[in-house]
């Protein structure tokens, strides 16, 4: 019980500001980059603090198994420019400070909720509380698309629950373009959300239980909450990936909790009238 990913009309290929305007980049404190596999840098001309002359980002990992009680696992970018400037390096440590912020409420929000777990014991070995973060990183056009997701496995539950998350930056500003600056203020309107809802219920398995709606009812219901923040979290989330947009159902929110977080990825040149052109532009679609 994961995720279930589909895309519109293509074979299988696959977040939330200072919106699309050019924004300086203030310096930030934040961690250091950590070592993990590199990811090729590529030239780019920035309008933003730095000169972004080549951009690479790699991925991080952490994992907190001090406690016999709780175990967190946890991924993130990292991202750095070739060039030593102060503007770009203050562009980077301010990126990512944000990524590793997604992360940081993850955990709070395990330790939080997890504070005082029942340890399970398993023919004398406990068994932990965990929490594991995979991020999985889109880089495109200008833009540092991550989806974050989350599986948060209480000791002694029947079983755990998954949460998403999305953080899609600028990367020549540092700019976090949420819902509100991917999509159009149509797609957020009523008819825009049932257009929506055209494009991705299809894309959802037959197999899923809408409680006796149809999936583009319960889909454009859903959407109701898009761009919205309830309790930290917004529903759908949204990512960007090299083929289109990624609209992520929270667990539950749609479907029964046994469906997971219910995923589908709209392509591009399907979403004419929904999607901000200018990220269309940034994302190289057009």
């Amino acid at each position: 019980m994961r995720r279930n990913r589909v895309i519109a009309g293509l074979a299988v290929a696959a977040i939330t500001g200072c919106a699309l305007t050019a924004c300086q980049s203030a310096p930030v404190a934040g961690a250091a980059p950590g070592a993990g596999s590199t990811a090729g840098a590529a030239a780019e001309p920035t309008t933003g603090a730095g000169t972004g002359v080549a951009w690479s980002y790699t991925m991080s990992s952490l994992t907190d198994n001090s406690s016999p009680d709780n175990i967190l696992s946890i991924q993130y970018p990292v991202v750095a420019y070739a060039s030593a400037t102060p503007g770009d390096a203050a562009l980077a440590t301010a990126m990512n400070t944000k990524f590793k912020n997604v992360d940081e409420s993850f955990v709070n929000l395990f330790r939080t909720q997890f504070s005082s777990p029942l340890p399970v014991t398993v023919n004398g070995k406990i068994v932990p509380s965990q929490l594991q973060v995979t991020a999985y990183a889109n880089r495109v056009g200008r833009l540092l698309s991550v989806r974050y997701d989350a599986f948060f496995d209480r000791s002694g539950s029947a079983s755990g629950f998954a949460e998403e998350q999305v953080l899609t930056v600028r990367t020549d500003t540092g700019a976090v373009l949420g819902a509100a600056d991917l999509l159009t203020p149509a797609a957020l309107s009523g008819p825009g959300r049932t257009a929506l809802a055209a494009l991705i219920a299809p894309s959802l398995s037959t197999d899923f239980i809408f409680g006796g709606q149809s999936a583009a009812s319960a889909v454009s219901g859903a959407l109701a909450t898009i761009a919205i923040l309830t309790n930290g979290m917004t529903d759908p989330v949204i990512a960007v990936t090299p083929v289109g947009l990624e609209f992520t159902f929270q667990q539950g929110a749609l479907t029964p909790m046994s469906n997971g977080t219910p995923s589908a990825v709209i392509p591009f040149a399907k979403l004419a009238g929904l999607i901000n052109p200018d990220v269309a532009k940034l994302a190289g679609a057009q």
